[in-house]
């Protein structure tokens, strides 16, 4: 086996490889551990939000409720089929606002029974 002498050139060499790869591994490091790397205006967008924790009722109050649902419903299911049949603007605009009034009564008589 021959051994051949280390020159200066490739002792600068191996050193600049073990900077780089060693400035890479750092880089890499400071990614995975920084939690906000990126847009800092998607940060938000990334958190759990936990607002909207729907507590069961009781069974007298999903009595109470299952009429209203099923009128939510039914109009839900008509504005779809509005919407799929290419009905007029205004009639599906009527209908989607019907939908809000009864969403919203419902809303409102669940937060009553809560």
């Amino acid at each position: 086996m021959i051994y051949r002498p280390l020159t200066a050139f490739s002792r600068i060499s191996s050193v600049l490889r073990c900077k780089v790869v060693s400035s890479l591994s750092e880089s890499i490091q400071r990614r995975n551990s920084s939690s906000t790397w990126g847009s800092k205006s998607k940060v938000d967008k990334r958190k759990i939000k936990l607002t909207n924790i729907v507590m069961a009722l009781p069974p007298e109050a999903e009595e109470v409720l299952a009429p209203l649902r099923a009128l939510v419903k039914e109009q839900g299911d008509l504005v779809r089929q509005m919407k799929a049949l290419n009905k007029p603007e205004i009639d599906v605009k009527k209908a989607v606002a019907e939908l809000k009034v009864r969403k919203k009564a419902l809303e409102e008589k669940e937060l009553a029974l809560r």
